[in-house]
């Protein structure tokens, strides 16, 4: 049984471009979304942490991953996509009534970009949910990518703010 609360991809075989998507892709979406009422997907992963968005991909590709440059220790390549990646996904909600929640980089803050999380809300408007930003940021302390932080002064005030 798939859960509609929440369908991860972990292929990109879905479309090749924004105008050319798998049918087989759709079929399950509206598959789905028939039996549980709606469908949300989730963007992103390990690769989120590296996401460049750029103008353009040599020949039309929406989505280059870098397997030379793997890196950390899930050895996940770097990615770069292109816009028409988010009009993809906004094509596919147009069909299917899916909605998105988007992975975005937290990993790499020297300089931390917006490009992305500033596109998919031009293009995907109510068709994004939410925003991820980083992908299990509760581990860079313990794989050495930055210095302890303590989850005491959030505690510290949702619990005053709780207190009668």
């Amino acid at each position: 049984m798939v859960s509609s609360d929440f369908l991860a991809l972990r292929s990109a075989n879905i479309a090749t471009c924004s105008s050319v998507i798998q049918v087989p892709f759709l079929n399950l979406i509206s598959n789905i979304k028939e039996r549980a009422g709606w469908c949300h997907i989730r963007v992103g992963g390990n690769t989120q942490e590296n996401a460049q968005l750029v103008a353009s991909l040599p020949n039309g590709t929406i989505l280059v991953k870098d397997h030379a440059a793997v890196t950390g220790t899930t050895q996940t390549p770097p990615i770069v996509y292109t816009p028409d990646l988010l009009y993809m996904l906004s094509n596919i909600s147009s069909l299917t009534g899916v909605k998105w929640s988007l992975g975005i980089p937290f990993f790499n803050t020297t300089p931390f970009s917006l490009a992305i999380a500033e596109r998919s809300q031009q293009i995907l408007g109510s068709s994004l949910l939410g925003l991820q930003a980083g992908n299990e940021p509760n581990l860079y302390s313990s794989h050495g990518f930055r210095g302890a932080v303590s989850a005491r002064p959030f505690e510290v005030l949702t619990h005053s703010s709780l207190a009668p």
